[in-house]
């Protein structure tokens, strides 16, 4: 039976279609230690809303007025100043979430809760977040981020921090690209998100059913002019390759094109250098009992060329 499904594996993945998407479940884990899929996507999402937040308010989008403008600065030095910190982000389910933060003065069904003073966790109901359809779930998880990080800064309007989520989720819709391998009636998720700018490194993240895995390093390995200092990359035509079968394990391939923007150190001049990546993620597939199986990631790496 294991050989047949290897052989299965083997056929589908040689002829699967790539999907790209542009601009555009299972249930939850153990209580609180944020292993599962969304618990990581989550994380994901904070350690890089700073960066969504920055480009945004160069926008209009998101600087309609001083007020929100500067609520946004709040919540960015909020991310920065507490990024690395243990238990910022607490995944429960229902029974427990309900408990937390005096129930009895907010007794509504939420998807998330946070005090309003900055030392607070953010606490997440895995029940609700877990009825979010994929395809909606990254910008969800911005506008909640959003939301329960102005009530941090002292906002107590769930009107305005909603209003405010909704903008800079939206605009974070438009720096999102998605390209998707079918394999067994689930996609191989590659999301790439860049907002686009000369001064943007994009992060890249790998999903498959309930696996997440990030992209493997790239940005050390580009290759500037001399007396020049890496400023930015973007990140276009991304696609997937062949997929290959190698002693025993799949190597997964997708490429791009990079355009690296190089500032000279005394004239402040930017000017680009372009290259090609391949990120490979190479899996070994552990078959589990009634003809399941679950793809264990052996290792990662990205391969440079310029142009």
């Amino acid at each position: 039976m294991k050989k047949n499904l290897i052989l299965i594996l083997k056929i589908i993945l040689t002829f699967a279609i790539p999907i790209i998407i542009q601009a555009k479940s299972g249930g939850p884990d153990i209580v609180g230690n944020g292993a599962g899929r969304i618990e990581q996507l989550t994380y994901f999402h904070y350690r890089n809303l700073d960066k969504t937040i920055s480009f945004c308010l160069n926008t209009t989008r998101c600087s309609s007025s001083n007020e929100e403008r500067q609520l946004l600065l709040n919540i960015r030095q909020i991310i920065l100043d507490t990024r690395t910190e243990k238990d910022r982000l607490i995944f429960l389910p229902e029974s427990e979430f309900q408990k937390i933060l005096n129930p009895d003065l907010d007794p509504a069904i939420r998807i998330a809760k946070t005090d309003f003073h900055l030392n607070s966790s953010i606490y997440f109901n895995l029940n609700e977040l877990y009825k979010i359809p994929d395809n909606e779930l990254s910008s969800n998880l911005v506008a909640i981020l959003i939301h329960e990080l102005g009530h941090q800064t002292g906002e107590r309007s769930h009107a305005k921090l909603d209003a405010i989520g909704n903008k800079v989720s939206l605009f974070f819709e438009l720096t999102k690209t998605e390209i998707l391998l079918d394999v067994l009636n689930a996609p191989f998720k590659l999301s790439v998100f860049s907002n686009r700018g000369v001064y943007d490194f994009p992060e890249l993240l790998l999903q498959y059913r309930e696996q997440t895995f990030e992209a493997p390093s790239f940005i050390q390995k580009l290759n500037c002019l001399k007396d020049t200092t890496l400023v930015g990359i973007q990140l276009s035509n991304i696609h997937w390759e062949k997929v290959d079968y190698i002693d025993d394990h799949f190597v997964l391939r997708a490429k791009v094109w990079s355009e690296s923007y190089c500032e000279f150190k005394t004239q402040k001049v930017i000017t680009s250098v372009r290259h090609s990546i391949t990120f490979e993620w190479h899996y070994k597939v552990d078959f589990q009992p009634g003809d399941q199986f679950f793809f264990n990631l052996i290792k990662s790496q990205s391969l440079i060329e310029q142009f």
